[in-house]
């Protein structure tokens, strides 16, 4: 179509043209008009030709003019990312469309259906940061999706469904979804109408839990609230749609709006109790909108602390945990504290000297009533652990090289930042000292006697000056009767250095002859530490047992009846861990299960121990049932608590069954035992666990920033998830003896500390 047919004047290009030349040469000198005008005679002409002929102006105009719309239109990035936000949008509204028919499903308990929508949403929504917040909203929890995801899944799909509250959970009661993201299986009433309801189950993640609805009986009453948010008792776990939730928003500020409106956060946009949870920012893995300022902190969790007198000296004894995600994620640990009815109070775990301090991570145990207790590594988290390694051996980690200063910058960043955190921190520097599976071992890396002491309080000394005065320092060998291990008296730093003694040391296997007994196990390791720090708090830092030879129930029994009798072991902790490796001086692996809940057996002693022990218990309390009768071979020790009790049989070799509260022994590790008497399965003493087993032990697993033993030796009482033979577990709370005092004279620590 022309433009005479539009009605379009075909000149009014180049009479706009020639007017704007003609206006600017008649501002300026007759040279510079002569020179003007002879330009615009050339341009009149090249436009006349141009606008007059339609087929050449759209060639040559059409350029230019899409280059002018161009610049007036919105920058390509930012297309994109409306592009990007409207997607994202799409893909959220059909993620809550599938979470809406899998809840349909599940009420309906339709198990084909919901494993389908289940894993459609893993499918499609897996890397969506407000999965979990989605999840919520119909009382699910992510691993309970991947359980409904998974056909052969080892939970039945009907307990699945008690536990989120979908189906009943009696014939007198139905199960009531809890705010807090538990279910509550209502009570079994006596009649056919039922009576009223249980007690709704604590929210793990904020709220009050909600009441146990009975059948066609009363309500019953609600359960108790585990967090800052109170919300009104009877509230159902299922989400109103209505109700504002993180996925709504495109820009974080948007929430944060919201949020400010009420700071009781009744819709938990700020979250639940965590590491990056409860700390005034709402919905904090929204993107900020840069064209607005970030957010402040309104309202947010400051969790508090003990003193150090009540950390030192407790009135009850810590029940610790080391797991692989904790203290950052707590799905296992709250898996666990429910199983055991008993809620860790201390958090283990582990870091090497190329990361920075946690804040977040000690926060988290914190807000967990937890005491935090680093398993400090001086040598890289990454390191090699595989069969063929040798991760004793690192030449920029010898000793030698913290006394020097080379790592000065770092430890120095390192105590500033626990100083500005405030809380009490538990630091177990370069533990297992005593062994030769790590470097800042005096019998490896090239160190030199004397040296593990000098590094040691150089370290300290650093933290000092920085006013760290908030570090509990655990020192913590391992169980000392294992070959080649080294006098505790050659490494123990001080008292001035140190608050809490540690021990690492592993039940491993059956000795033939030998009671599967506490005191077989760390007998005397603990009277050596009594002897090397009289006075100190002792703390078992890492803790298993092993399956294998069917006494793990019988070990157990007898190490919460020896805590009752021990008042100056101040805690404990237990490596929640499953570990398969190839055992010293082998070829095939061999799988240990140190888990306190690794058979029925097992956790119903686990549970007795806790429940008839004095152990203080982290956030949130978990509910006590009756428990089941321990068997009544197992029910009542079949001895008096005397000093330390004798096994049965006496030793053919030197007595090394000592009471591990009797007087200083001199920790003479190994030297009473023939280190052949590991292999071919005599007697030997296994006061540790060390000795006795650790050529046939299995070296240990690589676990974060653990590691495994080098090529073949290692302690066997040390399976440390941390990389000796194979010890994990540091327990944080520490108490002084019942009749002896701390040594160290008493300090305060800040009773709450700033957050991250």
């Amino acid at each position: 179509m022309s433009d005479h047919t539009l009605k379009r004047n075909p000149w009014a290009g180049p009479a706009d043209a020639f007017g704007a030349a003609v206006a600017a040469a008649g501002a300026t000198s007759l040279r510079t008009r002569l020179i003007a005008l002879g330009l615009v005679a050339a341009l009149l002409a090249t436009s006349l030709v141009v606008w007059g002929t339609p087929s050449l102006r759209t060639t040559l105009a059409q350029p230019v003019s899409d280059a002018v719309q161009a610049l007036g239109a919105p920058p390509a990035a930012a297309a994109t990312q409306d592009r990007a936000d409207e997607q994202q949008a799409a893909r959220r509204a059909k993620t809550r469309s599938t979470l809406t028919e899998l809840a349909a499903a599940l009420t309906a308990a339709d198990r084909e259906t919901a494993s389908q929508l289940a894993r459609t949403v893993l499918e499609t929504a897996l890397d969506d940061p407000m999965l979990d917040e989605m999840l919520a909203g119909i009382s699910l929890t992510r691993d309970q999706l991947w359980q409904i995801a998974s056909v052969g899944s080892a939970r039945p799909f009907e307990e699945l469904l008690v536990e989120a509250g979908y189906t009943e959970g009696g014939p007198g009661g139905s199960a009531a979804r809890s705010a807090g993201g538990q279910s509550a299986d209502g009570g079994n009433g006596p009649g056919a109408d039922g009576s009223s309801g249980g007690s709704g189950a604590s929210g793990d993640v904020g709220g009050a839990g909600a009441p146990g609805s009975g059948g066609s009986g009363t309500v019953g009453p609600a359960g108790a609230d585990s967090t800052e948010h109170q919300q009104p008792v009877g509230r159902s776990g299922a989400k109103d749609p209505e109700e504002p939730r993180c996925w709504h928003y495109t820009w974080q500020q948007d929430a944060q709006a919201v949020y400010l409106q009420d700071l009781e956060d009744p819709y938990g946009l700020d979250g639940n109790p965590g590491p990056r949870d409860d700390d005034g920012i709402a919905c904090r893995d929204l993107p900020d909108d840069p064209d607005r300022a970030p957010s402040q902190p309104q309202g947010q969790f400051v969790p508090t602390a003990p003193s150090a007198d009540e950390l030192l000296s407790p009135s009850q004894q810590y029940f610790g945990m080391f797991t692989e995600e904790s203290p950052y994620f707590f799905g296992e640990v709250d898996e666990v504290a429910a199983t055991l009815q008993h809620m860790p109070s201390s958090v283990t775990y582990f870091a090497g000297w190329d990361q920075d301090f946690r804040a977040d991570a000690a926060t988290s145990a914190w807000t967990r009533n937890m005491l935090p207790i680093v398993s400090w590594e001086a040598r890289p988290n990454e390191t090699n652990m595989g069969p063929d390694s040798s991760n004793a051996v690192n030449e920029e980690y010898q000793l030698a090289d913290i006394i020097a200063g080379n790592h000065d910058d770092y430890l120095r960043r390192y105590a500033a930042d626990v100083a500005e955190f405030g809380l009490p921190v538990g630091i177990r520097m370069m533990h297992e000292m005593n062994g030769h599976w790590y470097p800042w071992s005096e019998q490896t890396n090239g160190n030199k006697p004397g040296e593990y002491v000098a590094a040691w309080r150089h370290v300290h000394d650093i933290f000092t000056d920085a006013g760290a005065e908030n570090v509990l320092w655990f020192w913590s060998p391992n169980t000392i009767e294992f070959p080649q291990a080294q006098p505790l008296e050659e490494l123990y730093p001080g008292d001035e250095y140190v608050d809490v003694v540690g021990l690492s040391g592993y039940y491993r296997k059956v000795i033939e002859g030998k009671e599967a007994s506490f005191e077989n196990t760390y007998g005397r390791s603990v009277a050596g530490l009594r002897a090397v720090a009289p006075g100190k708090p002792i703390f078992l830092t890492e803790v298993g047992a092993t399956e294998t030879g069917g006494k793990k129930a019988e070990w157990v029994t007898s190490f919460f009846e020896a805590l009752r009798q021990n008042p100056d072991i101040i805690g404990f902790t237990w490596f929640q861990r499953e570990v398969t490796a190839i055992p010293i001086g082998e070829s095939e692996p061999v799988t240990n299960d140190w888990r306190l809940t690794s058979s029925p057996e097992v956790t119903l002693v686990a549970q007795h121990g806790l429940r008839n022990g004095n152990f203080s218990e982290g956030a949130p309390e978990q509910p006590k049932t009756e428990l089941p009768p321990l068997p009544s071979e197992g029910a009542e020790p079949t001895e008096e608590p005397t000093e330390a009790p004798e096994p049965t049989e006496e030793p053919t070799e030197a007595p090394t069954d000592e009471p591990a509260a009797g007087t200083a022994e001199e920790p003479s590790p190994g030297a009473t035992e023939d280190p052949t008497a590991e292999i071919t399965g005599e007697p030997a003493p296994e006061g540790s666990g060390a000795t006795a087993e650790a050529t046939a032990e299995p070296a240990p697993e690589p676990s974060p920033a653990a590691s495994e033993e080098p090529t073949g030796q290692a302690p066997e009482s040390s399976d440390s998830g941390g990389g000796t033979s194979e010890g994990p577990a540091d327990s944080p709370q520490t108490a002084a003896s019942a009749t002896e005092e701390p040594a160290v004279a008493p300090r305060e620590l800040a009773t709450a500390g700033s957050t991250p």
